[in-house]
């Protein structure tokens, strides 16, 4: 399963999930679809987060 969440600050996002103790699996990037990052959920799912673009 692939999920991609579109925000709109990545970089806080990002942050907020760091401070409360979440996993990272890959840092914050620059890609095709914006900003983003992968975090992984309770389950072992990794959760892509990008820039939504208007």
């Amino acid at each position: 399963m692939v999920l991609w969440i579109a925000c709109t600050d990545t970089d806080a996002l990002h942050d907020l999930v760091a401070e409360r103790g979440g996993v990272i699996q890959s840092p914050l990037a620059d890609g095709p679809f914006g900003r983003f990052f992968v975090a992984g959920d309770p389950d072992a799912y990794a959760i892509t987060f990008h820039t939504a673009r208007n």
